[in-house]
């Protein structure tokens, strides 16, 4: 849902940015935007950005895709690890 409301934020961005142009009005309204846009995340940034930005595991920094489409939030070493857990167990069964 996060990655679904930053998108949503970038539309009416883009939105905003076209209507300032197509109605040549000043520059100001997209600061208007850009101050309403920081007090939403401010006071939801819990809903906005539930991204981990390191391993629960190692403490290694993700990177950006890895943080943001992994819901695991591991790193590429410690997913590979619990990757090759899963198939040893698997297999002894």
């Amino acid at each position: 849902m996060a990655v679904l409301y930053l998108a949503i934020i970038i539309f009416v961005l883009q939105v905003v940015a076209t209507l300032i142009i197509e109605f040549e009005l000043t520059d100001a309204y997209l600061l208007i935007y850009a101050a309403a846009v920081a007090v939403l995340l401010y006071f939801k940034k819990d809903l906005i950005f539930p991204f981990k930005y390191k391993c629960v595991r190692c403490s290694v920094n993700l990177t950006f895709n890895e943080m943001v489409f992994d819901d695991s939030n591991l790193c590429e070493k410690c997913r590979e690890k619990e990757k090759a857990l899963e198939e040893s167990e698997d297999s002894e069964e």
